[in-house]
């Protein structure tokens, strides 16, 4: 087994392990502490957000170079999961944290912004597709190592 496929395992669990502590705790726990203003939770939530989006960047680049190391891959079908991983990353990316991180802009700056419903079904809803793939990815890759 080659180095680079247990840095990949290490990545799939370390990154589902970031979005389960980020995505689906931290970003409604901090609006439930006593003292946290609407202001400086959705501050907060611009920072981690968009320092999680980096990071989920670089991850899925060292997903995608051990796969290319792999070839020909002992499991091709991690292709696809890499593929809905991109494709995730690229819509978040492109549109759904711009456009929340200028709602949320507005929000702090005292401006009335109209409902977000859509943009809070979407993004927790790929946040937990993203969720199964990584740890689907990771379990087939512990496969490889025996």
């Amino acid at each position: 087994m080659h180095s680079y496929i247990v840095v990949m395992i290490i990545v799939c669990f370390l990154w589902a392990g970031f979005m389960g502590a980020i995505s689906f705790m931290e970003s409604w726990l901090k609006f439930r502490a006593e003292g946290v203003q609407l202001a400086a939770g959705l501050s907060i939530g611009r920072l981690i957000f968009r320092t999680l989006n980096r990071i989920e960047w670089v991850y899925l680049i060292i997903l995608w170079g051990g796969y290319i190391l792999a070839k020909p891959s002992p499991l091709p079908k991690d292709a696809l999961a890499y593929f809905i991983l991109s494709l995730i990353m690229l819509i978040q990316t492109v549109f759904l944290l711009p456009a929340m991180d200028k709602r949320a802009a507005a929000r702090i700056n005292g401006q009335k912004v109209a409902s977000s419903i859509m943009l809070h079904i979407w993004y927790p809803g790929l946040e937990l597709i993203k969720f199964i793939v990584l740890i689907y990815a990771g379990i087939s890759l512990l496969g490889i190592v025996k």
